[in-house]
């Protein structure tokens, strides 16, 4: 008699991506943890004036700073879709509420690491943003476009709607 195998299975690639991408945030939070926070960006606010202290700042802006935040971020709304599907293909009776209750855990988690452990969290912005990635699961892609279309125009609506009543307001 043959027996399933239940067990859950990785993909090795995905989590290779991600330690990439924890390892570059990590190298990136080094700088602030370890100096003031001007320091990041400019490391003579903390007296490092040197020709590696510049060259390590402008080579970790330039490989490292918001790109693997940016890739972190891709690989946790993928995780949340390979979730849910692998709650389907388990035949759970509800998938996104599944995903919703795991995300809750992670806000939870999150709460406490932002109040106890460092300001600086993003699992609390990560379990925030969740339930939008689980409502837009499996949307038709126009529905996705015009989200996406909306959401790079907003600002810039906004930014000239600001600017504009600042002008109007110079004027007057």
């Amino acid at each position: 008699m043959a027996t399933e195998n239940h067990t859950p299975t990785r993909i090795t690639n995905l989590d290779f991506i991600r330690g990439i991408a924890v390892l570059g945030i990590l190298m990136i939070n080094s700088i602030f943890f370890g100096l003031p926070f001007s320091a990041g960006f400019n490391p003579s606010s903390a007296g490092h004036n040197g020709i590696l202290d510049w060259t390590i700042v402008i080579i970790s802006d330039l490989f490292f700073n918001q790109k693997m935040m940016g890739l972190f971020s891709l690989l946790f709304g993928a995780g949340i879709v390979l979730f849910i599907e692998a709650a389907k293909n388990r035949q759970h009776p509800k998938p996104r509420l599944l995903s919703f209750r795991r995300n809750f855990l992670l806000l939870v988690f999150g709460l406490i690491h932002l109040s106890l452990i460092w300001e600086g969290d993003v699992l609390t912005l990560y379990a925030i943003c969740a339930p939008i990635i689980i409502l837009l699961y499996n949307r038709g892609l126009w529905v996705l476009i015009s989200l996406s279309a909306l959401c790079m125009l907003l600002p810039v609506v906004l930014s000239f709607l600001c600017n504009s009543y600042s002008i109007l307001k110079a004027i007057l």
